[in-house]
């Protein structure tokens, strides 16, 4: 077989089971271990995948900047924002973290409900504003431009005073080995406190972000409560959640 013929079925096979060892592709493909190194150095070199301890994950698609965050795959999120916004009662105090996922999912909130949010997205809470019934607290700090959303010491002492029944986390991407990941280290540490002051976790999560990971893990994905995917997203990686103990909404 010749190597770009090799590199094709390597492509081919991470599209299908979203995970790649190197070990199972030296035995396919009768190489060596040399061999299939640098098949995936090329591939992670073109933004293919991305290389991990024995062996390799897709590489993240979903872009850095909210600006480009708000218009993929619009039409998805939208409809996972209509299976998570039944689980949002009367009276609760939610706790919503950036991201253009979770800004869908506050468009789909009935706007006469009853609520309490925190929210560190200057986008969120200037949609929220229009709610009647919600009691909106914009959490401060430091504003993080490419996220838009606030992000510093003041932030974090602000979340230390409030006990959420729901928090809905935005994330960059998910493994069911590695946990949930995150760009930055502070961004890292300010979702697990999200999740610490909460009594219930959500994330929303498109296909893309399945089986991917990033430079900073925020929590394992058994510190999770509830993923919201979509209808036809990789069943292994539902039935790895739900061996969890994670509650998935399709």
């Amino acid at each position: 077989m010749i190597r770009e013929e090799r590199i094709n079925r390597i492509i081919e096979e991470l599209a299908e089971e979203r995970s790649l060892s190197t070990t199972s592709l030296m035995a396919k493909f009768s190489v060596t271990e040399g061999t299939i190194r640098r098949d995936l150095n090329e591939l992670q070199s073109r933004g293919i995948l991305k290389k991990v301890h024995g062996g390799a994950i897709p590489a993240l698609t979903d872009p850095h900047h909210l600006s480009g965050r708000l218009i993929t795959a619009t039409e998805n999120k939208k409809l996972l924002a209509i299976k998570a916004q039944h689980l949002i009662k009367a009276d609760q105090l939610l706790l919503i973290d950036g991201g253009s996922t979770n800004l869908a999912l506050v468009k789909e909130i009935d706007k006469e409900i009853p609520l309490t949010v925190y929210t560190n997205s200057i986008p969120i809470a200037a949609y929220l504003i229009t709610y009647p019934n919600v009691t909106l607290h914009l959490l401060g700090g430091r504003v993080l431009k490419s996220s838009e959303v606030t992000l510093d010491i003041l932030t974090f002492q602000e979340l230390s005073r409030i006990k959420a029944d729901l928090c809905f986390i935005g994330v960059r991407s998910i493994h069911p080995d590695i946990g949930i990941a995150t760009l930055s280290a502070d961004e890292a540490q300010l979702k697990k406190k999200m999740i610490e002051v909460s009594d219930q976790t959500v994330i929303l999560v498109t296909n893309e972000k399945l089986f991917t990971s990033d430079h900073y893990v925020i929590v394992s994905l058994e510190e999770i409560d509830t993923l919201v995917v979509e209808e036809d997203a990789n069943h292994k990686f539902i039935q790895r959640a739900i061996k969890s103990g994670i509650e998935v909404i399709k």
